[in-house]
């Protein structure tokens, strides 16, 4: 696993599945 990443950034799974659900940029997300 990675470090913890900044809060609101998802890891980089969550990054891919948050990309496909909002089809935005995946920051920001959550």
């Amino acid at each position: 696993m990675r470090r913890a990443p900044a809060v609101g950034v998802p890891t980089g799974a969550e990054l891919v599945e948050a990309q496909g659900l909002t089809g935005r940029s995946p920051r920001g997300v959550g």
